[in-house]
């Protein structure tokens, strides 16, 4: 939406806000050292280099809201950041569909029935 701006503008708002945060919880403590998950950077390549995946990143009824695949990139990302390694990444179609084995449901609009996940 424009009163979020660009989509770089966007997140370069958001790293500005992080930093704050990281910032604050370093002053605050000298044994504090917190460790940020680049999401949105990766979300950003995507956009820049790989633009009909970025669209695929975000739930199709709002384009807010990240989709099963974007979700997917944040915990990896988030594996990478915690653990300095990529997940292991599922290859047959038995593993894909162990992801989402204890799944629930995706978030729903007002008056809709919850979504399943795929």
């Amino acid at each position: 939406s424009e009163d979020l701006g660009t989509t770089h503008q966007f997140q370069r708002l958001v790293m500005d806000g992080v930093n704050s945060y990281v910032s604050a919880l370093e002053a605050a403590s000298s044994a504090c050292k917190p460790r940020v998950a680049p999401v949105g950077s990766a979300y950003l390549l995507l956009h820049d280099k790989e633009f009909s995946l970025w669209e695929d990143l975000f739930d199709s009824r709002d384009f807010f809201h990240p989709s099963p695949i974007g979700t997917f990139l944040q915990a990896c990302v988030l594996h990478c950041t915690m653990f300095g390694c990529p997940p292991a990444i599922p290859r047959t179609e038995d593993e894909i569909t162990s992801l989402w084995r204890d799944a629930r449901v995706m978030h729903t609009y007002k008056g809709e029935d919850p979504r399943r996940l795929p």
